[in-house]
């Protein structure tokens, strides 16, 4: 989905950041709503002075980011070897 973060993220702000999952057993399959997002943020709409802004605030800790689809958790406490 390259080139359609954007799109995405419009979409997101536009159901209230809720999204749905589908879980597929071998019966039937499991719809569930997710609400856990609290914020979606896009250089398009948000300006990267935003995003930034949005990262230094002290509640939030632990950011998801999503960059060429690679998942990174930031935790500023814990240090890799």
């Amino acid at each position: 989905m390259p080139g359609n973060d954007a799109r995405l993220i419009a979409n997101l702000k536009a159901q209230n950041l809720l999204y749905t999952v589908a879980e597929r057993g071998a019966e039937s399959t499991e719809l569930k709503i997710i609400g856990s997002m609290k914020e979606a943020l896009h250089p398009e709409f948000d300006s990267h002075a935003g995003i930034l802004a949005a990262m230094a605030r002290p509640e939030n800790r632990h950011r998801l980011l999503n960059r060429d689809r690679k998942r990174l958790l930031h935790r500023p406490r814990q240090r890799r070897a």
